[in-house]
Formats: structure tokens, sequence, C-alpha cells
């Protein structure tokens, strides 16, 4: 399972994919199955993803409130990044 969304943290919008290892962290940090993302839509949750996948990425190296802080906007759907190889997860910050 992969999800594609987009979010702006203030240096434009990018279009990313969450992985089931993504989707796996988030499962485990908010304590319920990731499809409440969808069934239940909490902007906090959607911010938490799009941190911890832009981190896992590379796109930045920012503490979950530091991005919460330049996080103007995060959505779902979007156009799927090119997949990257080599990176390390994301902390379970």
């Amino acid at each position: 399972m992969r999800l594609n969304f987009a979010y702006d943290a203030g240096e434009g919008r990018r279009a990313v994919t969450a992985t089931p290892a993504d989707l796996a962290a988030w499962e485990k940090k908010h304590r319920k199955p990731f499809t409440a993302l969808a069934n239940e839509p909490y902007i906090g949750e959607w911010a938490w993803l799009a941190w911890h996948v832009s981190k896992r990425l590379g796109h930045h190296d920012l503490a979950t409130d530091r991005f919460l802080d330049v996080l103007v906007e995060v959505e779902p759907g979007g156009e799927q990044d090119p997949p990257t190889s080599g990176r390390e997860a994301a902390s379970d910050d």
C-alpha cells in the first residue's frame, strides 16, 4: 500500500508517496490503522505523516514541532515523487 499526498513547508508544494514503512510508523505513533486517515482526517495526523515522509526522503532535518511551525499545507492526492533508494527511515518523533 502506498499513499500519495502533497505538502508545502514554505519551500513550495511537493508531491510525495508514503510507503508501507511510513504508514506502519504512523500506525505505531497514532495507535490506529492508517485507514483512519480517510475515515477520521485530523490535520495533525496528516501533518505528522508529511513530516515523516519528507524527513525520510531527505527534504529536511527538522524536529516534528519545527516542521509543523513551517507547514503551510498538506492534502491527500498529488503525483508521486520518483523513488528514492538508500534513505534511512525517519525517527518515531
